[in-house]
């Protein structure tokens, strides 16, 4: 019988994330209220302007909520991509075969990992962080996955 774990991870906001959101919040508004004031058609609009403008502030803070599933069934993990607890998008599928190396990012061979691969995959609820994982993967496009240092996984990984 496989064994079946499904692991959920909320990624984290940077500091760098806040300060884009508040950023293009204040542009919307900035550039909605000198549309309004130089333009007479606009602000008879001024209510439909700013009904949009919440509406596409409401959905860049919905797209900022990133959740990661880390899936394992037997010698596979699945990870998918969950943005704003709507829209799930599958992210790759690790095989134990693909594995070429695996390590913590603060290795040294993680550097050279990163140099030789073409795609990067940061799958991972902290960005930067220095307690992640990395594994390189032989497929076509020579994908380095970083992961959450979570044991269950790692353990399929290096198995």
């Amino acid at each position: 019988m496989e064994a079946f774990i499904e692991i959920l991870l909320k990624r984290e906001e940077t500091i760098a994330d806040k300060i884009s959101l508040v950023c293009s919040i204040i542009g919307i508004i900035l550039i909605s209220l000198v549309g309004i004031c130089f333009n007479k058609l606009i602000f008879s609009l001024a209510p439909l302007v700013l009904f949009f403008d919440i509406f596409i502030i409401r959905y860049m803070i919905l797209c900022k909520q990133i959740e990661f599933e880390y899936t394992i069934v037997g010698n596979e993990v699945d990870i998918d991509k969950i943005i704003a607890k709507r829209k799930r998008k599958r992210l790759l599928t690790i095989k134990k075969t693909q594995v070429i190396s695996s390590g913590n990012v603060e290795d040294r061979q993680y550097i050279d990992c990163r140099k030789r691969s073409l795609r990067v995959v940061n799958a991972s609820s902290l960005k930067y962080s220095k307690k992640n994982c990395y594994v390189l993967l032989n497929d076509n496009k020579k994908t380095m996955v970083i992961l959450d240092n979570i044991e269950a996984v790692l353990k399929v990984i290096k198995k």
